[in-house]
């Protein structure tokens, strides 16, 4: 795994509970694999996956996804939060993203 991460967004006065996620790993050999998982929190949600020939392709993909995230708070009424990270290489996340877990919400435990 070269970087990982998942943001979660709960707004239990709108019954919203989203979950987004990013990983990157190694695909085939010279391919690098963006995989982008999003939907309501306890389910699978979607899937996309999407290969890039270099790891500042994929570092670009996700930090552009990250960005979008940031509209959240619009849509969503609630910021998306920083749940889990993996980042060996030091990609980071944006500053905008809160780097603290939800508030807990009895909803949904997971």
């Amino acid at each position: 795994m070269i970087y990982s991460v998942r943001l979660e967004a709960h707004n239990p006065a709108r019954n919203c509970h989203r979950f987004y996620a990013l990983d990157v790993f190694e695909g085939l050999p010279g391919y690098v694999v963006v995989e982008t998982r999003y939907g309501r929190v306890g389910t699978r949600g979607r899937v996309c996956r999407r290969a890039t020939e270099s790891l500042a392709q994929a570092r670009e993909m996700v930090m552009t996804s990250l960005g979008k995230r940031r509209g959240a708070t619009r849509r969503l009424g609630v910021a998306y939060a920083v749940v889990r990270l993996h980042d060996p290489q030091q990609w980071g996340v944006l500053p905008a993203l809160p780097p603290s877990p939800p508030p807990s919400c009895p909803t949904c435990q997971s």
